[in-house]
């Protein structure tokens, strides 16, 4: 287990989160989660005279670097290098009643966080082409292939 406080001071109680006890240990826990940065933020980086970091700058580099299930349109590539499936590991009951929650509490469903807007709910897509065997019960081998 591993314990921390989430501020000094802080009047919450002291979180402890699980640690990874398999294989690769807390890396395992981790998700590629497929998100980019905002446009409005590449946008204000350009302003600030940060020449090629404009979001019509990296679009076209996001969307060459990658291989989305969904296909190609105006945000995405599909004959990149990184395979982002469609939902993957996230194709869960427990993903779904997330989102239907924080609709219920008035937040907007998005289906696509790395498209126009990053606001809203939704289950993301990752960058792992191989999570399907680790969804299944499968191992990792020592080179990181499933």
């Amino acid at each position: 287990m591993f314990a921390h406080r989430a501020r000094s001071g802080s009047e919450l109680p002291l979180d402890r989160l699980a640690r990874g006890k398999v294989r690769g240990g807390a890396s395992f826990l981790d998700a590629l989660l497929d998100v980019r940065g905002r446009k409005e933020d590449c946008d204000r980086w350009r302003q600030m005279e940060h020449t090629g970091w404009g979001w019509q700058d990296v679009l076209p580099l996001f969307k060459r670097a990658e291989n989305n299930e969904r296909g190609g349109d105006d945000h995405h590539g599909d004959q990149g290098p990184l395979a982002v499936p469609d939902r993957g590991i996230m194709q869960r009951p427990i993903c779904d009643a997330w989102v239907a929650a924080a609709q219920a509490a008035g937040d907007p469903f998005n289906p696509d966080c790395s498209a126009k807007t990053q606001e809203g709910a939704a289950c993301f897509q990752l960058i792992a082409k191989k999570w399907a065997a680790l969804q299944r019960g499968g191992g990792v081998s020592q080179s990181g292939q499933a």
